[in-house]
């Protein structure tokens, strides 16, 4: 039989220490160093596990694994004379691996056996690029020191090795005295990141800007649908609208003088459904008789803003949903009062139990917090709102109650203001009776300047 040969012989011993690696090493049998400082975790073999598992006396055998997923980024074995033999993990292509070797010594013979090993006179050396057990392309392994310093490398820094595979467009620094493993970026990467960078900032920017360009769009068709509520937009806003002359400066300009809100009405498309449907309830409850009639009855216009009559809301968008309700044409889904509680539910663990707990919100009306919110008007308003949503849940889709107590009580005003008034007998009565009629029912006064509706609540 043929002697192995050097070659044969070290790829042989190769594939046996890479099995055992593999299937005789336990989690249980690595003794954590501690932190590589570029996310990694670096751990030790025992030596008497070294010695129980492995033919070859090799000094020391140390891993390297993410910090995050556990995943191997590098293992290097060393032998008693020096040789550090070392396998990388290539992040560019998962599941392929560099492996190399290095000496920080003079030279040796076996040195050429199987894959070339760096030294002090050979500060360059091919890499062998592995999937499984097949070779797959080579990289350069480079050792990053000054020629006046390789005899006499002295600190951590002096045994930095490179690798570089140009195929993969791949760069790691691996410090052979601790195992750090850092995934260095290539000037082509840097640029595609911040190309993608780039590309990202450009699509966030645009998707913000969406709902503010519903708003002012369905502001300027308020010219045409409804007159009345295009007059109730803040004069400076509706000359710009009208003269196609609004700008970032502007938008910014009117929201520091509380013209406009800080950002438009939250929606989520999960929930935009739900607010197409409430569109398409008040659509088909200007057909209702029942609905009409009673609030005829009240000598109320009927509810349901022209805007919301004119449009198909399978045509909607959620950035034009948005701009719906943040004029008061539709009700918002997230009011300040939600707005609020989640700030609260944010900051105090106590709320925070509370809100995410069965009864959600309903387990807070009990809280001296809810109740200091509800010194807010605008959210006491709110839970008014809420109450006649639940009206509407059940049915009841013409005024609800606090709706017919409001007006009956204006209407007794009115004529109390009346008696007093010479021509009362002439006209008593007049306007009191009649159809339904669509009318534009401006915000309830307190209103922001930017809420043209009062909505119907359903």
């Amino acid at each position: 039989m043929a002697a192995e040969s050097a070659g044969a012989r070290w790829q042989r011993r190769e594939a046996e220490k890479w099995a055992v690696f593999r299937d005789q090493i336990g989690a249980q049998n690595w003794e954590p160093i501690g932190p590589d400082g570029h996310g990694g975790i670096v751990s030790a073999l025992s030596n008497e596990w070294l010695k129980a598992l492995f033919e070859v006396p090799y000094l020391s055998l140390l891993r390297s694994v993410d910090a995050d997923t556990g995943a191997i980024r590098a293992v290097m074995f060393l032998t008693q004379d020096g040789t550090h033999e070392v396998r990388v993990a290539s992040r560019v292509k998962p599941g392929e691996w560099y492996d190399f070797r290095w000496g920080f010594r003079a030279p040796r013979a076996a040195d050429d056996d199987g894959l070339p090993c760096g030294h002090v006179e050979r500060r360059v050396v091919p890499a062998r690029r592995s999937a499984g057990d097949d070779a797959v392309g080579t990289a350069n392994a480079v050792w990053l020191i000054a020629p006046e310093r390789a005899q006499s490398p002295a600190s951590p820094a002096d045994t930095v090795i490179r690798l570089f595979c140009p195929e993969l467009d791949e760069t790691i620094d691996v410090t052979l005295a601790s195992l750090a493993v850092a995934y260095r970026e290539t000037p082509r990467q840097q640029q595609a990141r911040a190309e993608a960078n780039h590309a990202q900032q450009f699509a966030e920017a645009e998707t913000e800007a969406r709902p503010w360009q519903a708003l002012f769009h369905w502001m300027l068709q308020l010219r045409q649908i409804d007159a009345a509520a295009f007059g109730r937009i803040p004069p400076p806003v509706r000359a710009a609208l009208v003269q196609n002359a609004i700008t970032p400066a502007l938008i910014a300009q009117w929201q520091m003088q509380g013209l406009l809100p800080p950002r438009p009405a939250r929606l989520d498309e999960s929930r935009a459904g739900e607010v197409r449907a409430s569109i398409q309830l008040q659509k088909t409850l200007t057909t209702q008789p029942a609905v009409t009639m009673a609030y005829t009855a009240l000598q109320m216009p009927l509810p349901f803003p022209p805007l919301v009559l004119a449009v198909d809301p399978k045509h909607l968008a959620v950035p034009d949903l948005q701009a719906f309700m943040t004029i008061g044409a539709l009700r918002e889904l997230h009011g300040a009062l939600d707005e609020r509680l989640e700030e609260l539910a944010r900051t105090d663990p106590s709320v925070r139990a509370r809100v995410q707990g069965p009864g959600g919100k309903a387990q807070l009306l009990q809280d001296p917090k809810y109740a200091e919110l509800l010194a807010d008007p605008r959210m006491l308003q709110e839970v008014l709102e809420e109450q006649d949503i639940q009206q509407r849940r059940q049915g009841k889709f013409g005024p609800t109650d606090r709706e017919a107590a409001a007006m009956l009580q204006q209407r007794q005003q009115d004529m109390m203001s009346m008696l007093g008034n010479p021509m009362f007998g002439m006209g008593a009565g007049m306007g009191l009776l009649g159809g339904p009629f669509a009318g534009s029912r401006p915000a309830p006064p307190g209103s922001p300047p930017w809420k043209l509706y009062e909505p119907y609540l359903c």
